[in-house]
């Protein structure tokens, strides 16, 4: 739960560089060239994180959000948009990371051959 607020708060302070620090190294390596852009480039929009759900399976943590977008000049000119997000975490040396790149960062799953 903690590595989710976490990562969401870096999000909405627009630091790539901290939110990419709770991917796992096998997501890291695989969105390695992927834009930035998501998290970076915000606009004047504000981000809230209400949690849902927490599941926890021996190594894995599965946590739900409902994730809250405001965006432009409130009153008359603003609006705000709600979606649920599904992170899955892993439990590793360092601590819990994403096992799965996680919003607003999305990186295409690993290529089964």
């Amino acid at each position: 739960e903690y590595a989710v607020q976490q990562c969401v708060a870096a999000v909405a302070d627009r630091d790539a560089t901290k939110a990419i620090g709770y991917l796992s190294p096998e997501v890291v390596a695989r969105c390695e060239s992927i834009p930035r852009d998501a998290i970076t480039n915000r606009g004047r929009s504000s981000i809230r994180a209400t949690l849902l759900d927490v599941t926890r399976r021996d190594s894995v943590t599965v946590v739900r959000v409902r994730i809250t977008e405001s965006y432009g000049d409130a009153p008359f000119g603003g609006g705000e948009s709600n979606m649920e997000q599904t992170f899955e975490l892993t439990r590793g040396a360092d601590g819990w990371r994403f096992a799965e790149s996680p919003w607003p960062l999305y990186c295409p799953p690993k290529s089964v051959r």
